[in-house]
């Protein structure tokens, strides 16, 4: 699993000056700026954190085919708001179909979405990539962030991976006795079958970790040997970040044509 890891994040890995900041710095950035970004409803907030997004990107250490695929898989589920949200909102009708108007309100609401999911994918993208799941587990934990959802998040990530390959276990058993996927009652049973003992195998191996990790001395928290420290640099960076944060909100205020 930790080679695992290792892999994914060298393949996402380009050294540069933003990887030098504290993983605490980054992560309070990205959820600022994140939580401005989902209250906004301001077109040029958008624009400029598009182009803000755009400039960390290329600072940051994230390959461009990464963010790539995650842009195309993000809009798909966008473009399906604008097949559908458009026809349900009352206004001025761009066309109709049928009876059925297509509202410019609605199709405005669904650019707004389009804009402020891109540019949070971006900025959270460009700041928190490179940090592997266990030192962002540890900046949350430092962040004061509950221990219980820090020592969650760092045993999801842990067991994804042997999850995943008792999955593909049974997959495999499944294929072996000739099961094909149709539409038919004996399917829905099998796939039914197959959650429910993946569910059984993981409250199983929950079990024998858990008791594993008491047998180490495990008392509920995960220590790790590099501790954080803010320096100058990180202070500048929050405090950049803060009055960009004081611009978005001025902007919301004021309503900037």
């Amino acid at each position: 699993m930790t080679s695992h890891l290792e892999q994914i994040t060298s393949q996402e890995r380009r050294e540069t000056w933003l990887s030098s900041f504290d993983p605490r710095t980054r992560l309070l950035t990205a959820i600022a700026l994140s939580v401005l970004l989902a209250l906004s409803m301001n077109f040029p907030v958008f624009y400029f954190s598009l182009i803000a997004g755009l400039i960390l990107w290329t600072s940051s250490e994230l390959k461009s085919s990464i963010l790539l695929k995650r842009v195309l898989i993000l809009n798909f589920f966008i473009l399906v708001l604008f097949v559908t949200v458009p026809w349900n909102v009352h206004g001025i009708k761009l066309f109709s179909v049928c009876g059925f108007g297509y509202s410019k309100v609605g199709f405005l609401k669904c650019i707004a979405i389009a804009l402020r999911s891109n540019a949070i994918l971006l900025v959270c993208s460009a700041l928190l990539a490179g940090i592997d799941p266990v030192t962002l587990g540890h900046a949350l934990r430092q962040l004061y962030v509950p221990k219980k959802l820090a020592v969650l998040l760092l045993l999801t990530v842990r067991y994804l991976e042997v999850l995943s390959r008792e999955s593909s276990q049974l997959r495999n058993a499944m294929r072996a006795r000739a099961f094909r996927l149709k539409n038919r009652l004996h399917c829905y049973r099998s796939i039914a079958s197959f959650a429910g003992m993946l569910l059984v195998k993981s409250y199983d191996r929950s079990e024998r970790v858990m008791q594993a990790m008491k047998c180490r001395g495990f008392r509920g928290e995960f220590h790790l040997a590099k501790t954080f420290s803010f320096k100058f640099r990180d202070w500048v960076f929050l405090g950049v970040a803060a009055l960009l944060a004081i611009a978005e909100i001025a902007a919301e205020i004021w309503r900037l044509p």
